[in-house]
């Protein structure tokens, strides 16, 4: 047997064992509404916005070449 492996009488899982599996659950959860926050935010201000910046610019710079044009 492997000397860093600790042998439980049979395979039955230990009270600590049980705990900590519980634990990952939560801390699984926890990570998981923290990651959640950013998203939501992010979702409703894409609904916010009207256009993307990409498009501003665009926008930005036909109108410069315009200005351009007629000067």
């Amino acid at each position: 047997m492997n000397k860093f492996v600790r042998d439980n009488g049979g395979g039955e899982k230990s009270k600590r064992e049980e705990k900590e599996k519980g634990r990952g659950i939560e801390k699984w959860r926890m990570m998981f509404a923290i990651a959640v926050v950013p998203s939501v935010l992010m979702a409703l201000g894409m609904s916010i916005s009207s256009e993307s910046p990409r498009c501003l610019f665009q926008r930005v710079l036909k109108v410069l070449k315009m200005l351009t044009r007629c000067a």
